[in-house]
């Protein structure tokens, strides 16, 4: 037994900081924090992390169930407890203390099973009628059309589309290079009108001498600098309202665009590498289970050519 233990609250800050140093993106590691703190307040800040056992943990997860937490928030939960465990081990500040989870096939704790739920999507006619109620005539309203075509149509991420620069978008190949997780880098395809949209926007837009392409607007219609998470959400926030539609968040527009194209009979790698996915069963799984309108159209196919046989 370590004669000085490590209470759970220093090993959050030691996990906090070396995440940091990894650069993971500030969002990631509020997660963690966030995922992390209702452990902290149901077993204690000061407990000792080398007393905490499989027990603390299963216990902890009933109470979350008990308290009505979601299944998926019980699941982000252990996922974070997961890898903060896992990291411990090779802490030698913290010394080293073995997971109460564990790993592999000795896993003590598993992972909750999920029911099953369609991705929250837009669909092809939600993303019309947002255009449709868009105006053509300020650097404002040609943003939001630029943004909201460029979600739909790439499929990439809310982080993704928030990093972008003016010297990214490639006006000659018609493609776009996008800084996915991990700082990978991968090129996007950008297809004639949502690249036309953008054009739009830059001749439109106030000078500017940063390089984000996608600007936050002061009072006044000046600018105020790179548009950031929650000016996204209150765009398209403002953008549902008035055209009367339900509220999409910006990863809506992600699995809306990766459904369309998959129903549209697009190769599941073409998708894969669309979405940064690092293996087309990452892709499967959370999309070859929603595809009814391919399915039933590819269905109906098959029995019209059987039909058209007999």
């Amino acid at each position: 037994m370590n004669p000085h233990p490590i209470t759970l609250y220093r090993s959050v800050e030691l996990f906090t900081i070396f995440k940091k140093a990894e650069r993971l993106r500030p969002n990631t590691i509020r997660w963690y924090n966030d995922m992390l703190k209702p452990f902290l307040d149901h077993i204690g800040a000061d407990t000792a992390v080398e007393t905490i056992q499989p027990s603390t943990i299963a216990g902890f997860m009933a109470a979350q169930e008990e308290k009505g937490m979601t299944p998926h928030t019980i699941d982000a939960r252990y996922r974070a407890l997961s890898a903060f465990f896992n990291w411990l081990e090779t802490c030698d500040e913290a010394g080293n203390p073995t997971s109460p989870i564990g790993r592999g096939r000795t896993k003590k704790i598993r992972r909750p099973k999920l029911p099953l739920r369609a991705p929250r999507t837009t669909t092809y006619e939600e993303f019309l009628k947002l255009l449709s109620t868009i105006p053509h005539d300020t650097w404002v309203n040609a943003r939001d059309r630029a943004i909201i075509r460029l979600l739909f149509t790439t499929a990439i991420r809310r982080a993704e589309l928030l990093l972008m620069n003016v010297q990214d978008i490639d006006f000659q190949t018609e493609f776009t290079m996008v800084v996915g997780k991990y700082d990978m880098q991968r090129p996007i395809p950008l297809e004639a009108t949502t690249l036309s949209s953008i054009s739009n926007y830059l001749a439109l837009r106030p000078e500017y001498d940063g390089r984000a392409i996608w600007l936050q607007k002061a009072p006044g219609f000046k600018v105020k600098g790179r548009l950031g998470e929650t000016g996204l959400r209150l765009m398209l926030q403002r953008r549902c309202e008035q055209a009367g539609i339900r509220f999409l968040n910006p990863h809506s527009f992600r699995h809306g665009g990766a459904t369309y194209m998959l129903n549209k009979g697009a190769d599941i790698s073409f998708v894969q590498n669309l979405l940064g996915h690092s293996t087309p069963s990452i892709t499967e799984k959370i999309y070859a289970r929603w595809l009814p309108h391919g399915l039933k159209a590819h269905h109906n196919q098959i029995w019209s050519e059987c039909s058209n046989a007999l």
